[in-house]
């Protein structure tokens, strides 16, 4: 999809969270087929959101800029 004119801007963000979105996706619709949930909705971008992170991360909040901190 990254290769399609009308979908470059996917190369504006990692790989992980699209790498994500499609394990969660494939998950949603496994369980739809199996009759364990209904059919998967589109999640609006304007209510809650979250992110993952493959490392356990820490944000900071310091003088108006975020800042990761990433623990081994």
């Amino acid at each position: 999809m990254k290769e399609e004119a009308e979908t470059k801007f996917l190369y504006e963000v990692a790989c992980v969270p699209l790498q994500q979105c499609l394990r969660h996706q494939r998950a949603a619709f496994k369980n739809f087929l199996e009759s364990r949930a209904n059919y998967p909705r589109f999640r609006s971008k304007h209510k809650h959101q979250s992110a993952e992170f493959t490392r356990l991360a820490l944000l900071h909040l310091r003088m108006g800029h975020w800042r990761v901190s990433v623990a081994s």
